[in-house]
């Protein structure tokens, strides 16, 4: 059976998909509790935003002027208690503990503040603050993975990744723990809190000038990303220099290493860098679906449903391949949700010109090294303000087919002009093309896999379009 390797966060709760291949028959759907994959937890949200306070009883809470504390403070308390966490109330005097015992163990109680913090479905938030004598303070933010089987060490990887290959603004890591042997009873991350933001969601309350620096500055993101190359595709993890056989417990002990895709029995974990065979990707999409294929054929005839879709899948993999779309000989970083919840923007209307408007980009749990045409899924949602359904919808995701040919006025002409510029013309000849675009759904399906019913029915719909499209639109030229 193949492991998918990289985790990814879906953007909404779905039905989950009742099989162990995560491949629903649409005609036939015949689940077996013995084949249930776990709930995934709902989308994680603006998980470094504003803090959303509540009052709980022993620690002060840190006061708190976002208009929707209260809310933030329902979702909280909601996700603790359907994941069945230790309450802030009492949670909070573990992370006292944590702090005045591991981060700052020459402080006094009463200068640390622990702060609920509006969470996901993903991750426990709380903010941390330590207000020194002379009135400065330091402020952190604990990051707490809710399920047991989450590597706090590979999001780490990322993060470090990132910082060491390229200039997009990401969260300082502090220090972290991939065990439960510390005083919170869970693994966790550490990292500097990022003040003085709001997230992207305000990206209809800024003036004209501001969005084009913003449209500018998110381009030359997708440059940066598109500028990381890499002979092997997977996901990046964080292993010990010792042994490279487990999670390092600090930065300095650690090395940064590639695990790929496919099935664990055929993985070859290295240090990223290091000199190693390259894969091709039309290889590694027939490697896995064969893989599954394989496993279904020996459970009997009553997955033909699920071997037929996978054969289709091996199709599509083929003529992509004979059509010239997979000709890159490289794998680019991929952050698999630049979506506009994960992006914080200063919209003082004072701003320096010498500031950034991007203050940091959140997330990279889910981010891999993978074929350079799936890290540039278009964002329209920067120069098609109507995709946007209110002011305060921080998760509208834009159509990718009509990213390219949508009426636009001046203004957001501007914007998708000065985006493109900055991305660069990597981005331009993997960005709008059909065939790009459904490439990049279905390496998707290979890096992410089919958690639920309607990631099966937009595969199904996937492939029938490919099919659909004429020879010259299957031809690369």
């Amino acid at each position: 059976m193949v492991t998918h390797t990289a985790c990814c966060y879906t953007r909404y709760l779905k039905p989950p998909v009742a099989n162990k291949y995560l491949l629903i028959s649409l005609a036939k759907i015949a689940p077996s509790p013995a084949l249930l994959r776990p709930q995934q937890p709902p989308s994680e949200r603006g998980t470094y935003c504003i803090a959303m306070s509540s009052p709980a009883p022993s620690t002060p809470l840190k006061k708190d002027s976002d208009p929707d504390s209260d809310a933030g403070s329902v979702v909280s308390q909601s996700l603790t208690v359907e994941w069945e966490h230790e309450p802030f109330g009492t949670f909070q005097s573990r992370v006292l503990g944590l702090a005045l015992g591991k981060i700052w163990p020459d402080a006094h109680s009463d200068e640390v503040v622990v702060d609920r913090m509006r969470g996901g479905g993903y991750n426990r938030i709380i903010g941390l603050a330590r207000q020194y004598r002379d009135g400065s303070e330091t402020q952190y933010i604990l990051r707490i993975p809710r399920l047991d089987e989450a590597r706090v060490s590979d999001d780490i990887a990322v993060l470090r990744f990132v910082q060491q290959n390229t200039k997009i603004p990401v969260p300082e890591v502090v220090l972290f723990d991939d065990t439960e042997d510390n005083a919170i009873g869970r693994q966790y991350s550490l990292q500097n809190r990022i003040g003085g933001t709001v997230p992207a969601s305000a990206f209809l309350k800024l003036s004209h000038q501001q969005r084009c620096r913003f449209a500018s500055e998110f381009g030359a993101i997708y440059r940066q990303m598109l500028s990381v190359r890499s002979r092997v595709a997977g996901k990046l993890v964080l292993m010990a220099k010792e042994n490279g056989g487990s999670s390092g417990r600090s930065l300095e002990t650690s090395v940064i290493c590639v695990e790929p895709f496919g099935p664990e029995e055929s993985k070859i974990i290295k240090p990223y860098g290091e000199p190693a065979p390259s894969e091709p990707i039309h290889e590694i999409l027939t490697r896995v679906f064969s893989a599954q294929k394989a496993d279904l054929q020996k459970e009997g005839d009553h997955h033909i449903h699920h071997i037929n879709l996978l054969d289709r899948f091996l199709d599509m993999v083929s003529e992509l391949h004979a059509g010239g779309w997979f000709s890159d000989q490289h794998y680019s970083l991929v952050h698999l949700d630049l979506a506009p919840r994960n992006i914080l923007v200063n919209r003082r209307k004072d701003i320096s010109i010498r500031l950034p408007i991007i203050y940091a980009v959140l997330d990279w749990d889910s981010a891999v090294l993978a074929p350079p045409f799936l890290a540039c899924a278009p964002p329209a949602w920067i120069w098609n303000f109507r995709a946007w359904q209110s002011e305060d919808d921080s998760d509208s995701d834009s159509d990718e087919r009509t990213a390219d040919n949508v009426a636009l006025t001046a203004e957001e002409r501007q914007l998708k002009i000065l985006f493109e510029i900055a991305a660069g013309r990597e981005y331009k000849r993997l960005a709008y093309k059909s065939a790009y675009r459904l490439a990049r759904r279905l390496v998707r399906i290979v890096v992410e896999g089919m958690r639920y019913a309607e990631d099966v029915y937009e595969a199904q719909a996937m492939v029938e379009e490919w099919e659909g499209l004429d020879d010259k639109e299957k031809k690369n030229h």
